[in-house]
């Protein structure tokens, strides 16, 4: 019984002394807004907020609701403010996983192998790396469905010096019609640009589509489609796939330094 009892005895010292120092190491892991696993879950709150937005004024310009607009702001406004909120989520949810990570079981034996191979600021970046896709996608789904009518507006608004959100329903809505496609196409380049990070590529496929039946109308849909798509690729595209970038090095960098 003695050796059994002196063996039980060791493992369970062990187990507590792992536990300690792996609690003595959570304040080493970055949180708040220094957390890739928080910034990526404000990005997507971004992204699905603003979606959710764009729908609710796709479904405002289908039932002729003059106040879709106004909507169009509002969606941008909503979905920026879900960014804090999203990260202070995110931060708390973080702690919660990583305290649970060093929680013990009960079962000395289990305990001690598992804290031996807890690496905490791995188990960070591994939350962080299931939500890579949505991080960077969602956001610009959001734009590529807001901005359009968003740059149209801005643009009528420095062209005639006021901002008259009131009769720029009738222009939403005229526009809409003739590149409903577009938007569906762009909602499916957005998705995917994560994996294919082309940017000139969907501006110029952006525009083909539009030509139907825009090609009738002198071409001036697509022209504006040319030239909205190229301001989004410039504005958003470009700068999210420089993030990627940044951030799978960053990745790797601490993948070599574990």
């Amino acid at each position: 019984m003695g050796p059994f009892r002196d063996a039980t005895e060791s493992i369970e010292a062990e187990a507590a002394a792992l536990a300690a120092q792996r609690r003595a190491e959570l304040p080493g892991v970055p949180a708040g807004y220094d957390s890739l696993f928080v910034r990526r879950a404000g990005r997507i709150a971004f992204g699905v907020t603003g979606t959710l937005g764009a729908a609710v004024v796709a479904i405002a310009l289908m039932y002729d609701i003059d106040f879709a607009p106004y909507l169009l702001v509002w969606s941008w406004a909503v979905a920026l403010v879900a960014v804090p909120i999203a990260v202070l989520a995110a931060s708390f949810v973080l702690r919660r996983h990583l305290r649970r990570a060093v929680a013990r079981t009960g079962d000395p034996i289990r305990d001690v192998a598992a804290l031996r191979a807890l690496d905490l600021r791995a188990l960070e970046r591994a939350l962080a790396a299931r939500r890579a896709h949505a991080s960077y996608a969602w956001p610009l789904v959001a734009i590529t469905l807001l901005a359009p009518h968003t740059l149209q507006l801005l643009v009528a608004s420095a062209w005639t010096h006021e901002i008259d959100l009131e009769h720029f329903h009738e222009w939403m809505q005229a526009t809409s019609l003739f590149t409903v496609h577009v938007f569906f196409y762009g909602v499916y380049a957005a998705w995917t640009f994560p994996r294919q990070r082309s940017i000139g590529r969907p501006v110029w496929i952006a525009t083909g589509l539009s030509a139907v039946p825009g090609i009738l109308l002198l071409g001036i849909p697509p022209l504006i489609v040319f030239f909205t798509a190229l301001a989004i690729a410039i504005g958003a595209y470009l700068p999210m796939r420089g993030l990627m970038e940044r951030e799978m090095a960053q990745a790797a960098m601490a993948e070599l330094e574990a």
